[in-house]
């Protein structure tokens, strides 16, 4: 059975300061900030004020929640010659933000979703299943998206190696397009 931690009714005295140390997967607390509403930064939460969350649920329509909306990605890149504060030029252009990496990171979450349902489904803990995860996702995926770059269409695949991780079945080229099917 599942108990949720911070639900204010298991403390003594709801009104109470507790220090919360946060973990999170991206490193970066603010991601999940907006699950402690009184979070400054310092680690003290009002108890009373943390709102208990419900593990998500897979959305076999719109796993990503794009709704009707379409999404372009694209890559964030610094051009050589740009001048940095200290008075150096940057000598080659740098990408700053990749547009596969956003798109995988939504998929990754997908995939996370997809494993949780259906170790549910499997009524186990079985942690060595990975594979069939991958095609269920890879499966839905591509089902419900539509997911193009200058190319044209491109499929979504889990790539096995070392470990499952998100990937398209050849090299992007410019933006990425995903929407609903």
């Amino acid at each position: 059975k599942e108990q949720v931690f911070f639900n204010p009714s298991n403390f003594a005295n709801p009104e109470a300061k507790m220090k919360v140390n946060i973990v999170c997967e991206e490193r970066n607390v603010n991601a999940i900030s907006h699950l402690l509403p009184q979070y400054n930064g310092s680690g003290m939460v009002d108890i009373g004020a943390v709102k208990p969350v419900e593990k998500a649920q897979i959305d076999f329509e719109d796993p990503i929640g794009l709704g009707n909306q379409t999404l372009v990605l694209s890559d964030l890149i610094l051009k050589a010659g740009e001048v940095f504060p200290n008075g150096k030029i940057r000598q080659e252009d740098y990408v700053s933000e990749d547009a596969s990496k956003k798109a995988f990171s939504l998929f990754r979450a997908v995939f996370g979703l997809m494993f949780t349902h259906l170790r549910k489904q499997w009524g186990t803990q079985d942690y060595i299943r990975h594979d069939e995860v991958a095609d269920a996702t890879e499966q839905l995926v591509n089902g419900v998206y539509d997911i193009r770059d200058e190319k044209g269409p491109i499929k979504f695949i889990m790539i096995r190696g070392s470990y499952i991780h998100p990937g398209f079945e050849r090299e992007r080229v410019g933006d990425i397009t995903i929407k609903k099917k």
